[in-house]
């Protein structure tokens, strides 16, 4: 999809078995009414002027931006709407399915980094599950709980059922997963989409055990901005008659990062 939304959020799944992780396949085994501008982290530091914001590790004190930026981000992404499907408002249902897909990565200390604008405002974010298996944290189950016995049971099928072919096409061995990618409306343009992915790229990097990094998208307008950053096609699936997804992956390259080797 555009930047606004690049990376299905593979967050955390009551209705699936765990994956291994939401790759973080998530979550829930496996990758609250919307809040206002969070205070700016101890990290955060204001970018001078005409130079790129620095990617700021967003903390769980920035929950409410993150949830309202990726909402406006995906909110016709067609997960969102494949899992919400018709029933009476979207808006609100959307709210608490991200927020208990971001919830996985900020109950499990899980990277979320960020962009701000000239005015501090969150412009983009992007959620990562790390290698590896976690535990549900008992929060985090009470919240799915909550969350799906509001969205109902069919949306709660759709979403396992989107598991199943996450889980069919998610790659062998020790990897990261970025869940979600979003850029605000306005911001689209600035290349805020690709500092994140490159930003994610190198912190994953950092991970000597790490082989890969995978990601899925149901937009096909993404794959161009995956496959130009190094990432190879891995897998592909189509979920009913109105929804494919695709799985993409950068493996570790010749001078040990992921993605498309960078001067």
């Amino acid at each position: 999809m555009v930047e606004a939304g690049r990376a299905v959020p593979r967050s955390l799944s009551p209705p699936c078995p765990p994956l291994r992780r939401a790759s973080g396949r998530t979550t829930i085994g496996r990758r609250r009414p919307i809040a206002g501008r969070p205070r700016e982290s101890p990290m955060h530091t204001p970018a001078p002027p005409n130079a790129h914001p620095p990617v700021e590790r967003l903390v769980a004190t920035h929950a409410g931006a993150v949830t309202t930026l990726l909402c406006e981000a995906f909110f016709d992404y067609p997960v969102m709407r494949y899992v919400l499907g018709d029933a009476p408002d979207y808006a609100g249902r959307l709210v608490r399915l991200i927020g208990l897909f971001t919830a996985g990565r900020w109950l499990r200390g899980h990277p979320v980094l960020g962009l701000r604008g000239a005015d501090g405002a969150l412009q983009a974010a992007i959620t990562m599950t790390p290698r590896g298996a976690f535990p549900v944290p008992a929060a985090l189950a009470e919240l799915a709980e909550a969350t799906w016995s509001t969205l109902g049971a069919d949306a709660k099928q759709r979403y396992a059922t989107l598991c199943e072919a996450w889980s069919a096409t998610e790659p062998a061995g020790e990897h990261w997963h970025v869940n979600m990618l979003g850029v605000a409306t306005a911001a689209h343009g600035a290349g805020h989409g690709g500092r994140l992915l490159a930003a994610a790229l190198d912190l994953a990097a950092e991970d000597p055990a790490a082989q890969a990094v995978d990601l899925t998208t149901e937009d096909a307008a993404n794959l161009g901005f995956y496959t130009r950053r190094g990432f190879e096609l891995a897998g592909h699936c189509r979920v009913g008659t109105a929804l494919e997804t695709w799985t993409l992956v950068a493996p570790r390259h010749a001078g040990g990062g992921f993605g498309k080797l960078r001067p």
